[in-house]
Formats: C-alpha cells, structure tokens, sequence
C-alpha cells in the first residue's frame, strides 16, 4: 500500500527512531531528497513532487508537511534538504529562490453585503480602527476579524503587503491553519479574514482590493497588488539532487504544473 505523499517524511522518521531503539538491523530507503513544506503551499509541494518522481525513475521525495518556524529549524538543523515556504525567509545565511507566485485574498462571510473594500479600509479593519460595516459601506453590524498566528507565512505575506507597519488589532481572533481561517469565516457573522488563493474552497466571499478581483488575469494587468512568491529554501546554494528538483521546477515543465495551483514565475 503506498503511503500518503504527505506523511512519507513523518514516517520515515517514526521508523528510524523505533530502528534506533531496538537495534533492528533493517533499515528503511532512505529518500533522494527530504523536504519540509510550509502548511500554506502543501497543495502545490504535492503536485510538484508527484509529476518529479513520474518523470525521474529512481527518485524517491519525502514531505513533511508543517510550520513555517518548524521547517526552517529542521532546515538548519540538517533534518531536511530543502523547504517550500510561503514567503520569503528573513535570514540572508539562507539561500532562496523564487518558483511560484501567490495571490493574497481578502475574504468575509458570505453575508457581508460588500463586493470590495479600499487599501485604507483593509488596513483600518484589521488595526481595529473601523469596527462596524457601516463605516466601509455596510451596514451597521460588528466586524469579526480573523487572523493567522504571527510568524506565520500568510501572516508575514498580509502584514507586509497590507498593513505595512500597521499593528493587528488584539481583538482578533486566530485560525491556527489557512482551513481553521476560513471556517472561522464562513460560519461567524460579519467575519473578514486573508488566505492564499490556492486554500479558497468556495464557502466564502473573496473581495476586490482597491477595485480589482483577486484573479490571474487581475494581476497579468497589474492591477491586483497582493501576490507574493512561494521560495525554495536549503542551507545553502543546492548541489545533487536538490539542484536538479529547483532547475525542473523552474522549467517550462515544472512551471506548467506551477500553474495548476498558483502563479507561475512569469505569469
């Protein structure tokens, strides 16, 4: 039975620390390449990894799906080989490099009577300034806001993209994960939150920013600003296999299977 592609890394882990305590002389394959994935691009790692080890015969991949702090520890630490993140890393001693595209979505509670709201509302609701829908265009309900823990890749990307220096108001309230995010906001009333495009899952309402859809074309045109990039993260400049999995990524092959998820590089 072949095992989830998203609990092979946390297997392999599992059996080798049972090997290392019983002394059992066999030991698992170990995989070519092991990779931790940021929780908010687990979508785009496995389609990627999927269609490499397809059309690579002998290569074997391992995702740990995880957080964005538990990645980069692993990655320091040697316990992975490369990482996926959503968002740039903040460290220079690491080496990154772009290979997706993302797009930030502005989403509220299907209810709320608004199709968009301006740069300066956004910022204002989620610093706590504006409180009711009334003062954006709405009518006069409580606004819930809802965030992502801070440190997290989506939080990183929205705060540097929108609130730009801007302090999340304390009475937001917090999904641990993109999907936790939305069924805080599909089910509260009056509820706005951000996710990555890629997590929507059509119980919410996506808004315009500053009059533009959050869409593909919207961005080809310039004219939505809230994209940042998917990076793949190792310790240093990649040699061996982690080299050739970057250079097909970035490959008009690779790019094409980019874009059943998200942006590519180019797009």
């Amino acid at each position: 039975m072949r095992v989830p592609r998203r609990w092979a890394f946390g297997l392999l882990i599992a059996l080798l620390l049972t090997a290392c305590g019983q002394g059992a002389a066999v030991r698992p394959t170990t995989p070519s390449l092991r990779i931790a994935v940021d929780g908010s691009v687990v979508l785009l790692a496995e389609g990627l990894i999927n269609a490499y080890e397809i059309h690579h015969a002998g290569v074997q991949l391992s995702m740990a799906p995880t957080g964005r702090d538990i990645a980069l520890n692993a990655l320091r630490a040697g316990e992975v080989d490369a990482v996926l993140l959503l968002y740039p890393p903040g460290e220079r001693s690491l080496f990154h490099t772009p290979i997706a595209r993302e797009i930030m979505v502005i989403v509220a509670h299907p209810e709320v009577p608004l199709a968009g709201l301006s740069h300066s509302d956004v910022r204002a609701i989620f610093s706590g300034q504006k409180v009711h829908w009334n003062e954006v265009g709405g009518k006069a309900t409580p606004i819930e806001v809802i965030t992502r823990e801070r440190g997290s890749s989506a939080r990183l990307a929205f705060d540097a993209l929108v609130m730009e220096g801007q302090t999340m108001t304390s009475s937001a309230r917090l999904g641990v994960n993109d999907g936790h995010l939305l069924d805080l906001v599909a089910t509260i009333p009056g509820a706005i939150g951000y996710v990555p495009r890629s997590a929507l899952d059509g119980r919410v309402k996506m808004l315009a920013y500053d009059g533009a859809p959050p869409t593909p074309q919207a961005v080809k045109a310039n004219a939505y600003p809230l994209v940042t990039t998917v990076e793949f993260v190792t310790q240093e400049e990649p040699q061996g296999n982690a080299r050739a999995l970057l250079e097909w990524i970035l490959s008009d092959e690779g790019q094409d299977v980019v874009r059943r998820y998200m942006l590519g590089l180019n797009d």
